[in-house]
């Protein structure tokens, strides 16, 4: 399995903030080298209809809720991320927090080395 990434918040987080600006010519260089590496989802017509529907039943924001109905309808079993509760499980999709200070890097490591269809 390979890691996904949302593009487009790179982009808009590294040509927005004002005390980590990037230049626009070197954030899209990186969002190339990324793309090289990264596969990217389509969001579907039937994703924004599922994303729309867990605003509700889930209680996220419409952009959580559509990060993590393209996780759940392609079968990624973990999403890293700051923006949602701590380390809950949403219909079989863990959500992460790599921010958290009960974070491991190394126990991640460990964990998804297990895995069989994880590098």
């Amino acid at each position: 399995m390979r890691g996904y990434v949302i593009f487009e918040m790179i982009f808009i987080s590294s040509t927005s903030q004002k005390s980590v600006q990037f230049f626009h010519v070197t954030s899209v260089e990186q969002i190339e080298r990324f793309l090289k590496v990264f596969g990217v989802f389509q969001i579907t017509g039937n994703i924004l209809i599922q994303a729309m529907k867990a605003v509700k039943t889930h209680q996220l924001q419409f952009w959580d809720s559509l990060i993590w109905c393209i996780a759940h309808e392609n079968q990624i079993p973990i999403i890293f991320t700051e923006d949602f509760s701590e380390d809950e499980i949403i219909e079989g999709v863990r959500i992460v927090n790599p921010f958290s200070s009960q974070f491991s890097l190394n126990d991640w490591r460990r964990e998804l080395s297990s895995k069989s269809d994880i590098p």
